[in-house]
């Protein structure tokens, strides 16, 4: 688990993010962010160049991009991999 604020492995984490609290364990809501998730979409696969690829939501709430990286052998293997997302990400509905 990483930490949000500096992205260091939890038990490296020193940030305020974790109060500095010994047992590094990540609070069960930190910052209150579960309850005001409210990205609804639609998402969207970009390309930001350089070979970036990322799924944007169109729902500004909070401008959220996710970046897609892993060990894609082409470039094609990559955005198909975000279209399949993406396809998920829009087929989901709040309960």
């Amino acid at each position: 688990m990483y930490c949000n604020d500096c992205s260091n492995l939890i038990e490296n984490c020193t940030c305020s993010f974790f109060g500095g609290r010994a047992d590094r364990q990540a609070p069960s809501d930190p910052g209150g962010y579960s309850s005001e998730v409210s990205e609804k979409g639609p998402w969207d696969v970009e390309e930001w160049g350089d070979g970036q690829v990322v799924i944007q939501s169109r729902d500004f709430t909070h401008d959220v991009a996710l970046k897609v990286s892993g060990d894609f052998r082409l470039y094609e293997q990559k955005m198909a991999y975000a279209h399949a997302i993406c396809k998920r990400l829009n087929a989901w509905e709040d309960e």
